[in-house]
C-alpha cells in the first residue's frame, strides 16, 4: 500500500472542497474509523493552502440552541474571551465587566462583521463533528446559523468579483451515517472512511517521533504482530502506541514492550486503556475506569464537561493521590487530560469543553481498586440523576485555590471552592469562607484545624463537603444547617474519638459518606436512618467494634469497611437485604464470617478479609 495513502486521502477531500458545485462533504464510517482525526487534518490543510480563510468547528455530540452556537463561533473568532484568557485576567478587570452581558443579537452582529466579505476572501469551512449524536444536519437552530453565514459571506458584490458565483461556505460533516441518510447527490459528496490497515499504522508510527525505536532489533516484528491481531486500528489507538513506544525508545527493553502489548490484548479485542497504565506517563486506574465502567456516569453521559471541572472532579475523587498542594495536583490533572486528548479518549467539543469517549476493555479486570476503591465520593455515579447536582462548572486557579471562574457576563460568588493548607495558612479560614456563602461544593485539604469552622453554619446551599487529610481534627460537632448536604467526606482524621448521636439527623439527603481513620467504637444512632445513602466508606476504623443492620439503606451500591481491625461481623447475614450492592470491600478486617451472597445479581466485585486481590463474582454463581 502507498505509504502516503493517509495524506493522499486528505488531499482528495481537499480537492473536493475546491469543487464549485460541492457544498457539503460527509466523512462516513463507524466509530473509531478516524473521521474526526481526518476532519481536523483537512481543516488545517484547507487554511494552510488558502482554500478557505477560516475553519469553524462545531461538535454535535451536545445539543446547542441558537445562542450557544453563536457563542461558540464567537469564541473561535476571538470575539469573546476564552476560559484560559479569563484565568489570566486580574479579578478586578473581570469585575469591571459586570453588566456587559452579550445578547443573541449582539453576538450575531459581531459574527456577521467578522465573517463579512471584507474579511473573508476565499470562504469559510464549518466542520460538524459527530453528526447524528445529539444533533444532525437540518436541525432548526443549526440550519439558521449556517444559512446566516452563507448569506453573509456570499453577496452580490462577491459573486460579481468571482465571476462564477462560487459558494463561500463549505460544510464538512463527520457521521456514522448508520441510517444511510447521507448520499452522494447534488452538492453533497459522501466519503467512506475505513479504519487504518496494519501497513498504514506501521507507516504512521515510523513517520512519527518514535521512528528510532524501530532501530532496536526485533521491535518492528513485535509491533507488527500486535497490530495484525486487530486489523482496524483507529488513529487514536495508534497515538497510544506512539506514547508507549516513546517510553520504550528511551529504555530499549524489547521484552518489556512485548509483555505490555500482550497484556493489552483483552479477549478478542484491544484494551487501549491497558497501555495507559504502562510506561512513564501513567494514568490513574480510577480515571480510566470512568471511561470503561458500566452504568450511568454524570461526566461521561452529560455530553461535555469543562476541562477544569473534570480535573477538579479527579482531585475530589482522590484519583490524583494525596493533595499536599492543589497547584501541583492541578498540574498533574492537566498532564493526564492532555495525555487522554492525544489518545482521543477525550475529544474537544468547544471552548475548553471535552467529551469522554467510552472505550472497550475492562480496566477493573486487572485493577480492582479503580472500581469504588479509589473513588472517594462516587460523585458521577450517586448524583447522576440528582436534581441538586449540576456538575462542577468552570473553575480557575487563583492565589493557590481553585474556584468558580468569573465570566465576561458577570461575577458571582463562588459555587465551587477548593482550598489547601498552604492557602489558608495566610488567613483565618472563617474569614475566607464567610465571603462565599453561596457555596455548593467545598473541598478543604490538609488544614490545621481542630474542629469544624463555625462559618459552616452559613452554608445553606452546600451540596458537597470534603475535609481531607486534616490531621489535627479532633472534634466533629452537630451542624443543623447543612441540611442540603448530599456528599460528605472527613478523612485522615485519626484524633476523632466520638460523634454526637444526632449528627446525621438533619442530613436526610446524604448519598455519599466517606469517613476514615476515626477512633470511634460505634456509629451514631442517626447514621442507620440514612435512607438515600448509596456510597459508604468507613476505612481504617480500627476501633470500630460493632455495626448495626443497614437494611434501611436500600440504595447502597458501595460498602468499604477495609481496615476495620476490631469488627468481628458484617452487619447483614445475607446481602440480599441490600439489593443494589455492587462493591463490597472487607479487606484487612477481622470479620470472621462472610455474608451470604445468594441471588444478588447486582454484586460485581468483593474483596475478602486479608486478601490482596479482587475476586470476580459472576451473577450466576451468587
Amino acid at each position: 500500500m502507498d505509504q502516503n495513502s493517509v495524506e493522499l486521502q486528505a488531499e482528495r477531500i481537499l480537492e473536493l472542497l475546491k469543487e464549485k458545485h460541492v457544498s457539503t462533504i460527509v466523512l462516513s464510517g463507524k466509530s473509531g474509523s478516524g473521521k474526526t482525526w481526518m476532519a481536523r487534518k483537512v481543516g488545517l490543510l484547507a487554511v494552510k493552502k488558502k482554500v478557505v480563510d477560516i475553519t469553524l468547528w462545531i461538535s454535535l455530540s451536545i445539543r446547542h440552541d441558537e445562542t450557544s452556537l453563536y457563542e461558540h463561533i464567537a469564541h473561535q473568532l476571538s470575539l469573546l474571551s476564552t476560559s484560559v484568557e479569563l484565568e489570566n485576567y486580574d479579578i478586578q478587570e473581570v469585575e469591571n465587566n459586570v453588566g456587559k452581558e452579550e445578547t443573541l443579537e449582539s453576538l450575531k452582529e459581531k459574527v456577521r462583521a467578522r465573517l463579512s466579505t471584507d474579511n473573508v476572501l476565499q470562504g469559510v469551512l464549518v466542520i460538524l463533528d459527530d453528526e447524528g449524536n445529539k444533533m444532525r444536519e437540518g436541525d432548526g437552530g443549526l440550519e439558521q446559523v449556517l444559512h446566516s453565514i452563507q448569506q453573509n459571506s456570499h453577496n452580490h458584490s462577491t459573486t460579481a468579483a468571482d465571476g462564477d458565483g462560487q459558494q463561500k461556505l463549505k460544510v464538512l460533516i463527520t457521521s456514522r451515517n448508520e441510517d444511510g441518510r447521507h448520499q452522494t447527490q447534488g452538492g453533497k459528496e459522501v466519503v467512506e472512511m475505513m479504519p487504518l490497515t496494519p501497513e498504514m499504522s506501521i507507516m504512521l508510527l515510523k513517520q512519527g517521533a518514535v521512528a528510532k525505536v524501530f532501530e532496536i532489533p526485533g521491535v518492528e516484528s513485535v509491533v507488527a504482530k500486535f497490530i495484525n491481531r486487530k486489523t482496524d486500528l483507529a488513529p487514536g489507538e495508534v497515538s497510544l502506541l506512539v506514547k508507549l513506544l516513546s517510553y520504550h525508545q528511551q529504555v530499549s527493553e524489547l521484552q518489556g514492550l512485548e509483555h505490555t502489548l500482550e497484556e493489552a490484548w483483552y479477549g478478542d479485542n484491544y484494551n487501549c486503556t491497558q497501555l495507559l497504565l504502562s510506561g512513564y506517563e501513567k494514568v490513574s486506574d480510577g480515571v480510566l475506569v470512568d471511561f470503561s465502567g458500566q452504568g450511568s456516569h454524570f461526566f461521561r453521559d452529560n455530553g461535555s464537561v469543562h476541562y477544569s471541572g473534570l480535573i477538579s472532579y479527579w482531585i475530589l475523587e482522590g484519583y490524583l493521590g494525596p493533595v499536599n498542594s492543589l497547584e501541583e495536583a492541578y498540574k498533574e490533572g492537566h498532564r493526564i487530560l492532555m495525555h487522554l486528548m492525544d489518545c482521543q479518549m477525550l475529544k474537544e467539543v468547544n471552548d475548553d469543553f471535552v467529551h469522554m469517549v467510552r472505550v472497550t476493555g475492562d480496566v477493573s479486570y486487572r485493577h480492582r481498586r479503580g472500581y469504588g476503591g479509589t473513588a472517594n465520593l462516587g460523585l458521577a455515579n450517586v448524583l447522576v440523576k440528582s436534581n441538586d447536582w449540576q456538575g462542577i462548572g468552570k473553575l480557575t486557579k487563583v492565589d493557590g485555590m481553585i474556584r468558580t471562574l468569573g465570566s465576561y457576563k458577570r461575577v458571582q460568588q463562588s459555587l465551587t471552592l477548593l482550598l489547601d493548607g498552604n492557602c489558608l495558612s495566610r488567613e483565618n479560614p472563617n474569614n475566607l469562607l464567610l465571603s462565599n456563602q453561596e457555596l455548593q461544593i467545598l473541598g478543604l485539604f490538609s488544614l490545621e484545624i481542630v474542629s469544624l469552622p463555625h462559618s459552616f453554619n452559613n452554608f445553606k446551599k452546600l451540596n458537597v463537603l470534603v475535609l481531607r487529610d486534616c490531621d489535627f481534627l479532633e472534634k466533629i460537632d452537630d451542624n443543623k444547617e447543612l441540611m442540603t448536604l448530599t456528599v460528605l467526606e472527613v478523612s485522615g482524621s485519626g484524633l476523632v474519638k466520638c460523634m454526637p448521636k444526632n449528627f446525621f439527623q438533619h442530613l436526610k439527603k446524604l448519598r455519599s459518606l466517606h469517613f476514615s481513620d476515626f477512633q470511634i467504637e460505634v456509629m451514631p444512632d442517626s447514621f442507620y436512618h440514612l435512607t438515600e445513602l448509596s456510597w459508604l466508606i468507613l476505612k481504617r476504623f480500627s476501633h470500630l467494634t460493632k455495626l448495626q443492620s443497614l437494611k434501611e439503606c436500600q440504595n447502597l451500591m458501595v460498602i468499604d469497611l477495609s481496615g476495620a481491625a476490631s469488627l468481628p461481623t458484617f452487619p447483614e447475614k445475607n446481602v440480599k437485604s441490600l439489593p443494589k450492592l455492587q462493591t463490597l470491600n472487607l479487606s484487612n478486617s477481622k470479620i470472621k464470617s462472610l455474608p451470604i451472597f445468594m441471588k444478588l445479581e447486582s454484586l460485581l466485585i468483593y474483596q475478602l478479609a486479608v486478601v490482596a486481590t479482587w475476586i470476580e463474582c459472576p451473577a450466576f454463581c451468587l
